[in-house]
């Protein structure tokens, strides 16, 4: 097995007089009762959250999502509402979703989705979020259906469809409301592509209050801080309107308009004027601020009265959104470049305020290339290079460690040969979008001498409308050529695209990149071409040219009748980034008749031996891809193509690596069938892979930056070994029910959790407040009695750390450190008991009465409760967040919450030995580092932390992992 781990690039803080941090951010919410907390909605990569106020970032894995529209606290600084884009799963994904425990768990209510309707998608999704600002339980919400409306706080939903006369768009979005504020007394505004609708009665009826597209962005509406009933409601870059709610007035403000991103509003309040107030718009490339002294001047406004914020001021281009603190002040700014903070109090001057320095590993890449520099087997250095939506091509010569070169603005296709002797011996080549001299650009190694890549004919003729140049072997490239109104054209060159020879012509439209396979002096090309045929649907079917003889003097013409379709009526998929849309298949390089391609009208994996002749299904590689059936390979659009890349690694043949969009990476190889590389899934939208010569894999996504994937470190994922060789039962408390063979399940509430353990329970009385588990952590939760959920809203707490109790009120309740605690059963909020065993204890869990074998544990065998303490776990070589002990043997230890009594005798262990070590305490925590023992067998163990004090003892636990090292002699 593989290990996954975030390599955030580290890159300077602009590239040209462009300032960056990160991938676009699109919302920003404050925790009302937590300042240090925000959240961070990602238009890719999902949520972000800080909880030192931006010092520090991590990813809210347990949500998952790859496309996140938008995130709100709820009043409480507890609760959270996220919004997420359609997604790939078969029961869609998009929509709303809550978090009861401040995102460490989520669930999507069974009222969330809207009714069906024709005049709306069948797979939706949702919008804008707004709370009422006078009743804490009250949140509005605009889907695809209308509002949707919760008076639970997000437990349960009604919809309400705004526009209901007759249909006036031919397309499902015209119903969509994308910008929504909810006001007191039971008031909100909507913004729909119909105009602004206005509810007096909690959402429960709409009246069209303005007619108008108003359907630009999803937070087009914000309220004045001085005053509810006055609103601000952004129509376009041109279009701004003051509405004063109470008097039904609408006032237009003049804008001097924008293009590109955006649309936004938001009003703040002005630091050295108490009673002044900013309107902030952001239109687009610029961000527009407009300082008022009160509502007349507002509306008073001319062109002239904006001040534009950009480059000068330390931001990025393309306006995302601006949050604002506790006091309504500017606190982060939101663009395509990631997040920003103000340097000044009159927030006139700004700074990044993510770097991948910080956590914040949210660039959406396109594509990540690379050159292992050296001769024979001998690396001398690595050369990296990565291409960005909005934020830069970037190289590193040093394998990632230092990013100083870079081009702008936007790149794709990353061309580069994969060994070469020396710098010296590589060309690059790139295309890139927003800066001169060329879409299609060359330089030397590491982007030095950048340069057009020459449009020459070998007769010195000028060519037009060529595309970016592809790799084929040293000092010879391939490209297309289109030029308008003509049949597409391939062209190489063999004196490295100093000039071009044509090819051939195909008489079919250009569906993506090239693929070479075979030896350098004979390759075979395979282009992707969409075709003349359909599917049974009417969809355009997407095929491949083989070209062969590359390298032949002479022009050959492509048609339909050339074209490798899949069977069965087949199609590849595009997949899609901002500037690259293209067909995903893979080729092995060192056996050109080794094709796999995604099948996005059949929804399965295809594969063929024989250069496309025949295809087959491979099963295992399909079932894997779409997580057992639960993923669509494809859902409508290219942004929700399930399989986003296949490559094969050029020194292990039979090493296959396939990225997707939500189902992690899979892998094969001549020792393992196609395998999920664990907690590859947190590698959301996978672009492609780097396989460098020290059996390490550079990986890169799109919206959550760059990661390794290391096939020297193994370790045994949680949990692998267990106490109870049948499904158990530890039975937890004195008065519970007495147990039988056949239990009733009618009435409890049983939560099973995969892929790790629980750690501890935080109980408030005799009710269950939270439950710890550790990270990546999956689970279900089985209700025989939907009474049960009014009783304990599930609170399941994924530690980005280990422990996570820090933060949590009550009670740590023990469980047995040595025990693989699987699932946790309640009746009515209290602790009924507690199941561990094998993981085929999923599978027996029923929702109604079922027969279980259980096993009673002694009473005896219990440990006493945790009071308080908790303890966190890191290492050097840490694994998806995971301790994991690596060669340097050592395992660092933080214990918090013990007793500040320094004469208390504080105890060590790991599985049940005791460990001597430097267990001094300084104030209630103990700072240290363990050798672990070179005996200690491979996988999971657990350490212990035991304080005792006036004959009582506190016990803290986590888990790590040992791991074993590949090496020239074999494995250690």
């Amino acid at each position: 097995m593989a290990s996954v781990t975030e390599f955030p690039p580290n890159v300077p803080p602009t590239f040209g007089d462009i300032p960056l941090d990160g991938g676009r951010a699109q919302s920003i919410s404050l925790n009302p009762v937590d300042h240090n907390r925000i959240l961070v909605a990602n238009q890719f990569g999902g949520l972000w959250m800080t909880d030192d106020r931006g010092l520090t970032w991590f990813h809210v894995d347990s949500l998952g999502a790859v496309f996140a529209t938008d995130v709100a606290w709820a009043p409480d600084g507890n609760r959270v509402v996220a919004t997420v884009g359609r997604d790939n799963a078969v029961r869609n994904g998009g929509g709303i979703w809550v978090s009861p425990s401040g995102t460490y768990q989520w669930f999507k209510p069974a009222t969330a989705d809207p009714p069906a309707s024709p005049r709306v998608p069948t797979r939706m999704s949702a919008q804008g979020i707004s709370f009422a600002p006078d009743d804490p339980r009250r949140v509005y919400v605009g889907t695809d259906y209308g509002v949707a409306v919760s008076t639970d706080a997000g437990d349960s939903w009604s919809h309400h469809m705004l526009e209901t006369s007759s249909r006036v768009r031919s397309d499902r979005l015209q119903n969509m409301v994308t910008s929504i504020v909810g006001l007191p007394e039971n008031r909100a505004v909507a913004l729909t592509t119909s105009g602004v609708y206005r509810s007096d009665d909690g959402g429960a009826h709409w009246r069209l209050i303005r007619a108008g597209l108003f359907s630009g962005g999803f937070k087009c509406v914000d309220v004045s801080p001085f005053d509810s009933d006055k609103l601000f409601v952004l129509q376009d870059y041109t279009t701004l309107f003051l509405y004063e709610s109470g008097a039904e007035r609408w006032t237009a403000v003049s804008l001097p308009g924008g293009s590109s991103r955006g649309p936004f509003v938001r009003v703040s309040r002005v630091a050295a004027n108490p009673s002044a107030f900013d309107i902030w718009i952001g239109a687009g490339v610029s961000l527009l601020r407009a300082t008022c002294a009160d509502f007349a001047a507002a509306v008073a406004l001319t062109p002239t009265s904006w001040t534009s914020l950009g480059r000068p001021q330390g931001i990025h281009d393309d306006s995302g959104y601006l949050g604002l603190d506790e006091n309504q002040l500017p606190l982060l700014y939101g663009s395509d470049g990631g997040l920003f903070r103000p340097t000044t109090t009159d927030a006139t001057a700004w700074e990044r305020a993510g770097t991948g320095a910080t956590g914040l590993n949210s660039f959406l890449i396109t594509d990540v290339a690379g050159t292992n520099v050296g001769t024979g087997a001998v690396t001398d250095h690595a050369s990296l290079y990565f291409t960005t939506q909005d934020n830069g091509i970037w190289a590193s010569p040093d394998g990632g460690a230092t990013w100083p070169n870079s081009d702008c603005a936007e790149g794709f296709h990353m061309q580069v040969r994969h060994d070469a002797p020396g710098d010296g011996d590589v060309t690059v080549a790139y295309g890139k979008v927003g800066c001169g001299p060329s879409g299609c650009m060359f330089s030397d190694a590491d982007l030095l001498n950048q340069r057009a890549v020459p449009d020459v004919s070998a007769s010195g003729a000028p060519l037009s409308s060529m595309s970016q140049a592809f790799y084929v072997a040293p000092g010879k490239w391939i490209r297309y050529r289109q030029d308008p109104g003509a049949e597409p054209e391939i062209w190489i060159s063999q004196n490295n695209g100093d000039s071009w020879t044509q090819r051939a012509i195909v008489s079919l439209s250009i569906a993506g990149v090239f693929k070479v396979a075979g030896p350098d002096s004979n390759p075979i090309v395979y282009a992707p071409f969409q075709g003349n045929e359909v599917a049974p649907d009417g969809s355009a079917r997407v095929g491949l040219i083989r070209l062969t003889d590359v390298f032949a003097p002479e022009v050959t013409r492509y048609g339909d009748a050339d074209l490798i379709y899949l069977p069965d009526s087949g199609s590849l998929g595009i997949r899609a980034t901002e500037f690259d849309w293209h067909a995903i298949f893979g080729v092995d390089p060192m056996d050109a008749n080794h094709l796999i391609a995604p099948d996005i009208h059949n929804q399965v994996v295809k594969i063929s031996f024989d250069g496309g002749t025949t295809w087959g299904i491979d099963e295992a590689l399909t079932r894997l891809v779409t997580d057992y059936g639960r993923l669509l390979i494809y859902d409508a659009h290219p942004y929700r193509l399930q399989v986003t890349q296949i490559s094969f690694d050029p020194y292990m043949s039979e090493r296959i690596l396939v990225g997707t969009r939500e189902a992690g990476v899979i892998f094969r190889d001549s020792a393992n069938p196609w395998t999920k590389i664990d907690w590859s899934d947190l590698l959301l939208y996978t672009t492609g892979f780097f396989f460098k010569r020290d059996n390490t894999v550079v990986a890169s996504t799109y919206g959550r930056g760059l990661w390794t994937i290391d096939f020297t470190v193994h370790y045994r994922p949680f949990p692998r070994q267990h106490l109870c060789l049948a499904p158990c039962w530890i039975r937890f408390v004195d008065d519970a029910a007495k147990l039988s063979d056949e239990p009733n399940w009618e009435d409890k509430d049983v939560t099973i959790f995969s892929d790790g353990r629980v750690s501890g329970l935080v109980v408030d009385g005799d009710r269950v407040a939270a439950i710890s588990v550790t990270p990546r952590t999956t689970h279900t939760r089985y209700l025989g009695n939907q009474e049960l959920q009014k009783y304990a809203p599930l609170n399941i707490v994924q530690s980005k750390t280990g422990a996570g109790f820090a933060k949590l009120p009550g009670p740590l309740a023990a469980l047995d450190c040595g025990e693989v605690i699987r699932g946790v059963i309640l009746v009515k909020g209290r602790i009924w008991g507690i199941l561990s065993g094998e993981d085929e204890l999923h599978s027996t869990v029923p929702t109604t009465e079922r027969k279980v074998r259980l096993a009673e544990k002694p009473k005896s065998a219990r440990r006493p409760p945790v009071t308080k303490p908790c303890v966190i776990l890191s290492t050097s070589l840490p694994i998806a967040g995971l301790p994991v002990v690596g060669d340097d043997g050592l395992l660092h230890v933080l214990a918090r919450d013990l007793s500040i009594d320094r004469a208390a005798k504080l105890e060590i262990r790991i599985d049940g030995n005791p460990i001597f070590v430097d267990s001094s305490r300084d104030a209630g925590t103990l700072r240290t580092k363990i050798a672990v023992p070179a005996s200690l067998p491979k996988g999971q163990h657990v350490l212990e932390v035991i304080d005792r004090v006036a004959g009582k003892e506190s016990i803290a636990c986590a888990a790590f992992v040992t791991a074993w090292i590949d090496n020239d002699e074999g494995r250690a």
